[in-house]
């Protein structure tokens, strides 16, 4: 029985300080330092009981009178493989979360800009439409597209041309809100989708946007320096909804139609719909 209560004791032990493995593993998978502080927190409090088993282990080695003395390690034993279970659970739980966040980002980002791809856009345009049908709310979106960027692609290579759209994506989702959404629309353009926002403001934003853009300077991919940069202006089409426009694909057209506008009429410019019509 001696042996039985020693052993069990052992195990006990082994086991609670595999424990720790799952724990500091499940640290490096988290992004969250106040997270990570947690559970290095919990780690602590595993040492300090492992600690205090030590204590009992060598206290009690042969310390054996009865029976029900066996009752003791066995609910440690019980506890440690609770404890390995909790924290190895936790871990694959971290890890499966970590690994279905990334999928669902590469299935709505487009991974050349850095931005949505067309079929978030796509969806999420046409739950915006109908929320802003269903409450009355304002909603405008905009169509940009990169003036001459066949020019930029045969001059400078397609490279130089890729990062020219991840700059412009870049800057457009500084000046946008959290609520807004910014995404690839097509090969070369990018569309915005600003809820809660009258025509006014999105013509607003589209001005200043334009006028950021032309202060870029394009570096070509194969130069270490700014001594060939070169810049490069945008044509943008806008569009709000209205009582005659019921659906996103319309939304769409309308803004493209401005776009289409500001691109024949000298290009570097904004159009807006609405303002088109009047």
């Amino acid at each position: 029985m001696i042996l039985l209560y020693n052993i069990t004791i052992l195990i006990s032990g082994i086991i609670m300080a595999l424990s720790l493995i799952p724990i500091r593993r499940l640290i490096t998978h988290l992004p969250n330092a106040k997270l990570r502080y947690k559970w290095d927190i919990l780690g602590a409090l595993i040492l300090l009981f492992i600690t205090g088993y030590i204590v009992f282990l060598f206290s009690y080695w042969t310390d054996f009178n009865h029976d029900p003395d066996i009752v003791v390690p066995i609910l440690f034993f019980f506890a440690s493989i609770f404890l390995y279970q909790i924290t190895s659970l936790s871990l694959q739980t971290t890890i499966d979360a970590k690994r279905i966040s990334k999928l669902e980002h590469e299935n709505i980002m487009d991974d050349l800009i850095g931005i949505h791809n067309f079929k978030y856009s796509n969806k999420r345009l046409i739950e915006e439409v109908e929320r802003a049908k269903r409450y009355g709310h304002n909603l405008s979106i905009m169509l940009v597209d990169i003036d001459h960027f066949h020019v930029v692609n045969d001059t400078y290579g397609q490279q130089t041309g890729d990062e020219v759209l991840r700059q412009v994506g870049k800057l457009i989702s500084k000046m946008i809100r959290d609520t807004d959404v910014v995404a690839r629309f097509e090969s070369k353009e990018i569309l915005v989708i600003t809820p809660h926002t009258p025509i006014a403001a999105i013509l607003r934003l589209a001005e200043r946007l334009g006028e950021a853009v032309t202060k870029l300077k394009m570096i070509p991919a194969d130069e270490k320096n700014n001594e060939n940069s070169f810049e490069v202006s945008i044509s943008g089409g806008v569009a709000g909804i209205d009582e005659d426009i019921a659906s996103a694909k319309l939304l769409v057209d309308k803004a493209d139609d401005s776009l289409y506008e500001a691109k024949d009429t000298g290009r570097n410019k904004i159009v807006c719909h609405q303002l088109n019509e009047n």
